[in-house]
């Protein structure tokens, strides 16, 4: 059996069985230790608790610990959660830039039970990425939602007015965690200034696919505009999934509002 690699950052999912008897599923990230000669926890994720009797998850509101604590850490420190990444990487909510002096752990506000960090693999398929041409995509700051997509075209194109062209971003990303997906969305610059946007208004990353993120531009506006080669036309925001489990019934309990559609409420 190989020892693992110091210092490298793996993915593990691991079983702990609680007082009473019940079992939680949790998906952490952790470095190897040469000192210590174990692994050490970066950051932990609560996925649910094992049904009696079989191998299904449940998905469960995570208990938080605090960092000292004996346990799971939920959300990785900020040194910890800096990653650079080479040809294949993990992109983390706080990206490659120093945080922010000013946001001290007593002055962040406590993350929802359905947010936090979550750990997404990047591959890079643009050698521009990696001669460092043009950086890799990260959180413009702190507090930034967003991480902005650049256009990795050969030359320059220009869109005709309501002209739409699909546009390569040099990257891939793969989530591999069901409750958690990516939003393509337009820069407000762009928008606004420019009538650049979507063709599909809002783009849809499921945890699953692995291709290139593929950018469709459109240009709404009645004058020609010229995408540059590396220029930040998109961004992508990623948000928790609650996935539906449907149960078929005959019918619904009564509501006050009922089958009332478009226009029920009103306007004032």
């Amino acid at each position: 059996m190989s020892r693992p690699v110091s210092g490298r950052i793996r993915e593990k999912t691991i079983r702990k069985k609680q007082k009473n008897g019940d079992l939680y599923v949790y998906h952490m990230h952790v470095r190897y230790d040469p000192a210590k000669k174990s692994d050490v926890v970066l950051d932990s994720k609560l996925m649910g608790k094992i049904r009696p009797g079989t191998n299904e998850i449940v998905p469960t509101r995570p208990r938080r610990k605090n960092a000292n604590s004996k346990g799971l850490n939920t959300v990785a420190s900020g040194q910890e959660a800096h990653i650079k990444a080479g040809k294949t990487g993990i992109l983390e909510s706080r990206g490659s830039k120093p945080v922010d002096s000013s946001l001290t752990s007593s002055s962040l506000p406590t993350i929802p039970a359905c947010c936090g960090d979550f750990a997404v693999q990047m591959k890079i398929l643009d050698p521009r990425f990696q001669d460092g041409t043009f950086p890799l995509p990260q959180y413009a700051t702190d507090l930034a939602a967003g991480i902005d997509l650049r256009a990795m075209l050969d030359h320059d194109v220009t869109l005709a007015p309501q002209q739409t062209m699909l546009i390569p971003t040099g990257i891939a990303i793969f989530m591999q965690n069901p409750y958690l997906c990516a939003t393509v969305l337009p820069r407000s610059g762009l928008g606004f200034k420019h009538g650049i946007v979507l063709g599909n208004l809002t783009g849809l990353i499921d945890a699953d696919y692995q291709g290139q993120l593929m950018v469709p531009i459109w240009n709404r506006s009645q004058e020609s505009f010229t995408i540059k080669v590396g220029e930040r036309i998109a961004q992508m925001v990623f948000v928790p999934i609650v996935r539906a489990k449907f149960e078929v019934v005959d019918d619904f309990t009564a509501t006050s509002r009922g089958t009332q559609g478009f226009g029920s409420t009103g306007t004032r």
